[in-house]
Formats: structure tokens, sequence, C-alpha cells
């Protein structure tokens, strides 16, 4: 049997309204963990390898995709809102290359404040989709 494959999604998100209300749309999360992350000290971040099968599938998503990497020393998760990302870093410059490095930002700490950053972003997608979406009998 293998190792099993990662498909590019760990964890789908459904928020709700403070009245209880579950909300449309949905957030994408990829998790991943490490007994220690490596601060980068001149970046202030922590460097990650992805993909490009998964640049390209979390580039195209229009509900927003974060990568989430939790810290077991520390016991801390950081975050990182990867299409805004991917629009201002030009991360694979050669046809041949297969990985690229992102940087997660050592501010970016997955905290409360951070869920509800998660939920506005989800909601501004939900947003334009509704605008440009027309259902039709």
């Amino acid at each position: 049997m293998g190792v099993p494959k990662d498909y590019g999604y760990d964890v789908t998100v459904v928020t709700h309204s403070r009245a209880g209300y579950s909300e449309g749309g949905l957030i994408y999360v990829q998790l991943k963990a490490s007994a220690r992350l490596r601060l980068q000290r001149r970046k202030q971040s922590y460097a990650f390898s992805i993909s490009r099968e998964h640049f390209n599938l979390w580039r195209a998503e229009p509900m927003p995709v974060f990568l989430v990497r939790y810290c077991r020393h520390r016991n801390r998760a950081f975050w990182l809102y990867l299409q805004p990302y991917f629009l201002s870093h030009e991360l694979f410059k050669r046809s041949s290359q297969r990985t690229a490095t992102i940087h997660i930002p050592a501010r970016n700490r997955l905290d409360e404040a951070a869920v509800e950053y998660m939920r506005q972003k989800k909601q501004e997608a939900v947003n334009v989709a509704r605008a440009a979406i027309q259902h039709r009998t």
C-alpha cells in the first residue's frame, strides 16, 4: 500500500454567523505539522516548500486557501493566505521547476483574530461569486 496521496486540502471550514447559522462558502486549509520550525531571521518568517501541482490547485481556487504550519515544540501555529501571496510573489520562474519556497510571516499566529480574518476573506469571495452568478431555471 504506499504513502497516501496528498490531495491539497486537509480541512474544509464552514463558518457560522454570530447567531449560529451556517454561512455560505468554504475556507480551505492545508495543514502541515513539524516538531520544530526554523525562523528565517532575516525575513522573520518560516520557509515552506510547495509543489507546482499544489500551487496550480490553490491559485485557481475561488474560495480562500490558507496554509497552516503547526510547531509542536512551541505549541503554536502560523498561517498564510495563499492566493494573494501567489499574486505578489513570482514563484515558478522556470517551466522545469517542480517546487518553490514560500514564507509564512512569524507575526501570522493562528488565533481568534486570524480565524475571523479568514472568515472575512471567505465572505468577500462569496459576495463576488454571488454578484457574478445568476441561477436560472
